[in-house]
């Protein structure tokens, strides 16, 4: 019989087989999608002396040794490089290396993996609007109050006029106010 409890069986692992095979392999062609989107993106500010690949290759490293996505890293870096807080030569570089340090301070603070990842998308949309305020600066100090009191620390540094002596709740009205550009 054709349809016997063992070949039925039979049928559906091989099913279940083909239908794994064809989600592992769409898996394969996204990661590798993301990878050459990400290059392109680098590529469009790239302006060192190191190749898009090259370039790419160091993200994949800083994502490593900060233990956090290699997407968000790339969206970081690439809010960073279209924020045009830095241009010239050393653009790329300086934006992986601050991306770095952003998502070590991120895991620094103890958040949840989905926490650091709704706050660095939020910063990532702040550094590319130019200014952080709102929505963006909130997520940023509840979900990773680490990052927002090294962002403090920073501004007290880059910008003492600002009174010098800042902490993570003088951040709020600083961006109501349009200061945390």
């Amino acid at each position: 019989n054709l349809f016997s409890g063992m070949n039925l069986s039979n049928l559906f692992a091989g099913y279940y087989l083909i239908t794994r095979m064809v989600s592992a392999l769409t898996s394969i062609t996204d990661i590798s999608d993301t990878a050459i989107s990400a290059q392109a993106r680098l590529g469009l500010y790239n302006e060192s002396k190191y190749t898009n690949e090259e370039l790419y290759n160091a993200m994949y490293q800083a994502s490593q040794r900060s233990r956090t996505g290699l997407t968000d890293t790339s969206d970081l870096v690439n809010r960073i490089l279209v924020s045009g807080a830095m241009t010239g030569e050393g653009a790329a570089t300086e934006s992986i290396r601050v991306a770095e340090i952003i998502n070590k301070a991120s895991v620094a603070g103890g958040g949840t993996r989905d926490e650091i990842q709704r706050s660095l998308r939020q910063l990532a949309q702040g550094l590319s609007s130019g200014a952080l305020q709102g929505d963006e600066l909130r997520s940023i100090r509840e979900q990773t109050p680490f990052l927002a009191q090294m962002l403090a620390e920073g501004l007290n540094i880059t910008a003492p006029e600002l009174g010098g002596n800042l902490g993570i709740g003088d951040l709020k009205e600083l961006g109501a106010a349009g200061e945390i550009t």
